[in-house]
C-alpha cells in the first residue's frame, strides 16, 4: 500500500478512536498507537522538533488550533503525534489523562490535519445524503436507571421518507438493553429531503467534537448515494443548529416524535 495512503488510514483510524466516548482509555494509552507510528517511520523525539517550530502547540490544543492550518510537514506532524502519545504512556502521572477532553482535542486536531495532508478530511460529509442513523444514549454518571427506564434510542431515516425507530430500556442484565418499543412508518419524501439537506449541510464542514463528562452521547451515521458512510459523535446536550434551525427539533418535528433524544437529549414527553 502507498505510504501516503497508509498514513491517511492511520489518521482516520486513530481520530475515530479519540472521538469515541465509549472507548476504554487503555486502547488509547497502550502500545498499539506507538507500533503504528513506528511502522510509518515517525520519530519519537519528545516533541522537541515540533516545539522548536510551533512552541506550546506541541502540547496545548488552543495553541495548536491557531497554527494547525499552517502545518504542511507530514513527518513532523507524525512525530509530534507519536511524541505526545509517548508522554502519556511514559511520563504522565496516570495514563488515563490521555482521555481527558483537552488532550483528546489536541490529538483530533493533529490527526485531522494529518488526514487532510494525506488525502482529504474524513470528518466532513461529502456527496448526496440518502440515509441517516442516529443512536442516542442518555446514560450518565450517577445512580443506574431503573430496569424500565428508556436509555437508548435508534432512529433511521432515508431520503424516500421511510423511518425505523427502536427504544431500549436499561433492563435487568448489565450491559444488555431490552427493546421496549419500535415503530416503522413513512413521512413525505419532501419532508425527508428537507431533513437530509439540513443535516448534510451542517456536517459537510469539518466536525470535531469532544465529549463532556456526566452526560450521554450520540452517534450519527450518514450514508451518501455512493454508499460511503461517515460517522460523527458528540455529547447528548449539543445545540446543533444549521441556518437558524435546531436539528434536534427538526428531526422531532419531521418524524412527529417529540420524545426523541436526538443530539440534545431534550426528550419532550407528552
Amino acid at each position: 500500500m502507498d505510504e501516503i495512503k497508509q498514513i491517511h488510514n492511520f489518521a482516520v483510524k486513530w481520530a475515530d478512536k479519540f472521538s469515541d466516548k465509549t472507548i476504554n482509555f487503555s486502547e488509547l494509552f497502550e502500545r498499539n498507537m506507538a507500533d503504528d507510528c513506528a511502522e510509518l517511520g515517525f520519530e519519537m523525539d519528545c516533541g522537541h522538533t515540533f516545539f522548536e517550530k510551533y512552541g506550546n502547540a506541541a502540547y496545548d490544543h488552543e495553541a495548536l488550533e491557531k497554527v494547525i492550518d499552517d502545518i504542511e510537514d507530514i513527518p513532523l506532524l507524525g512525530s509530534a503525534i507519536y511524541s505526545r502519545w509517548r508522554y502519556f504512556n511514559h511520563w504522565a502521572y496516570t495514563g488515563a489523562e490521555i482521555s481527558e477532553a483537552n488532550n483528546r482535542i489536541w490529538f483530533l486536531l493533529a490527526l485531522n490535519r494529518l488526514a487532510v495532508l494525506t488525502g482529504g478530511s474524513p470528518f466532513g460529509f461529502q456527496g448526496t445524503l440518502k440515509k441517516v442513523c442516529i443512536i442516542s444514549n442518555n446514560i450518565c454518571y450517577g445512580s443506574p436507571p431503573e430496569p424500565y427506564d428508556e436509555v437508548e434510542q435508534h432512529i433511521i431515516i432515508n431520503a424516500e421518507g421511510q423511518v425505523w425507530f427502536s427504544g431500549y430500556n436499561f433492563g435487568n442484565v448489565s450491559g444488555e438493553y431490552e427493546e421496549a418499543r419500535n415503530n416503522n412508518f413513512s413521512i413525505t419524501k419532501e419532508s425527508a429531503e428537507k431533513l437530509m439537506i439540513a443535516i448534510s449541510h451542517f456536517f459537510s464542514n469539518q466536525y470535531i467534537k469532544i465529549y463532556e463528562t456526566d452526560v450521554g452521547y450520540w452517534i450519527l451515521e450518514m450514508t451518501n448515494t455512493e454508499d460511503v458512510t461517515y460517522k460523527f459523535r458528540g455529547s447528548l446536550y449539543a445545540d446543533i443548529v444549521w441556518n437558524g434551525i435546531d436539528l434536534s427539533n427538526l428531526v422531532r418535528d419531521t418524524v412527529g416524535m417529540n420524545d426523541l433524544y436526538v443530539f440534545d437529549g431534550n426528550c419532550k414527553r407528552i
